[in-house]
């Protein structure tokens, strides 16, 4: 695998080939920043970085490959999907992709993806899982790259119309000796089926940049609020209404608990007979079940509620690594917007990623800064 050798200890180990990997890192760097595939094909062979293929056999490795198509093999958009695709990049390994149809026949076919082997941590990864899972994302839309250029345009795949759910598309119109760039409705535009939607370019920039600003310095804030939220016993609404429908739980399954216990007296005593104590202890034995099992769900669900409380959770290290930003770039969306929404009237909804933590800790925030308050209140006092 290109970004990889066999361990020289231990051959059926990989260990990461830091110059391959180091193109690998950059590959999927330049996706995330708005290259296209070709786009990355062509700065890499620009630069004379030689192909997979041409660098395993500089190295002097023994290998087949179905991927050659020259003298010399150079990289091209498909190869560069390969390497975007591979998740080997993070660590899994996967294998038995492929088989035989019979011990009879040579031919090899694919296999259904539920039917490979997939192991993970079998390795160190090149990329961050969170990196592979955005570009597989980015993959998915469908955007075009601007004429005459490598880079998609920084809002493609990401301005959807709120009234049908197709893409706004980029026009662009001279007048008074100057260009004005606008998005419509890919629905008006192709088949009038849709109103335009027509909203400047520069009001969707201000708008983002404007929002995403606003919630760096929350990031920021919290970061600080959060900290001193830790060491406050169960402060967050939502963690107290967990805690209470656990303790419900708990109290629901010591009940049925007594109750089974209680069938076998009832029996002894000839309250109930065989068929009645049978019937009636696999129905509590069910119930409580059912209420252990929705105990751990509760629990799971407060773990993960408290967790988002911690003042490095993933969604405050994403918005505070960007700093006091100026201006919007490629990368800076895909990381940090889901969606935004075009309605008539240049009105817009910019839906960020990490929304539901974040809500979270606007809550906490409130709830935190009221406690605060009230200690302050009691120590004048004092």
């Amino acid at each position: 695998m290109y970004g990889y050798r066999k361990d020289d200890s231990n051959r059926s180990r990989l260990v990461i080939d830091e110059f391959a990997a180091d193109v690998v890192r950059d590959i999927f760097k330049w996706r995330i920043e708005g290259l296209s595939n070709q786009g990355i094909a062509n700065r890499l062979n620009s630069m004379g970085v030689l192909s997979p293929y041409e660098y395993k056999r500089e190295c002097g490795m023994r290998f087949s490959t179905s991927f050659k198509t020259g003298a010399k093999a150079t990289w091209s958009a498909n190869s560069v999907a390969r390497v975007l695709k591979n998740e080997v990049y993070t660590g899994v390994l996967e294998q038995a992709k492929r088989t035989s149809r019979s011990y009879k026949i040579n031919d090899r076919i694919d296999k259904p993806k539920e039917q490979w082997i997939r192991v993970e941590g079998t390795h160190e990864p090149v990329v961050s899982k969170a990196d592979f899972d955005l570009v597989s994302e980015l993959l998915k839309h469908d955007v075009r790259v601007a004429p005459a250029q490598e880079a998609v345009y920084i809002f493609a795949g990401l301005l959807k119309c709120k009234d049908c759910g197709q893409n706004m598309v980029r026009k662009s119109v001279p007048g008074d000796g100057r260009k004005y760039v606008y998005f419509v409705c890919v629905s008006n535009k192709s088949y009038k089926s849709c109103s335009p939607h027509n909203i400047s370019e520069k009001i969707v920039e201000q708008a983002v940049l404007q929002t995403i600003q606003s919630h760096i310095g929350n990031a920021l804030d919290f970061g600080n609020i959060l900290r001193r939220v830790e060491a406050l016993p169960m402060t967050q609404p939502a963690v107290r209404k967990l805690d209470k429908q656990a303790a419900a739980k708990r109290r629901e399954i010591l009940k049925y608990q007594t109750r089974k216990a209680k069938l076998y007296e009832d029996l002894q005593d000839g309250i109930l007979d065989e068929e009645e104590y049978t019937k009636y202890k696999a129905d509590f034995t069910r119930l409580h079940s059912e209420a252990e099992q929705a105990l751990d769900r509760l629990n799971n669900e407060m773990e993960e509620v408290i967790h988002n409380r911690t003042p490095e959770h993933t969604w405050i290290s994403n918005f505070k690594e960007r700093g006091n930003i100026v201006g919007l770039s490629r990368d800076i969306l895909v990381k940090l917007v889901d969606k935004i929404f075009v309605y008539e009237g240049n009105k817009l909804e910019i839906r960020l990623k990490y929304q539901f933590p974040f809500d979270i800790a606007l809550t906490v925030n409130e709830e935190a800064l009221g406690i605060w308050h009230a200690k302050a209140d009691v120590t004048q006092m004092n």
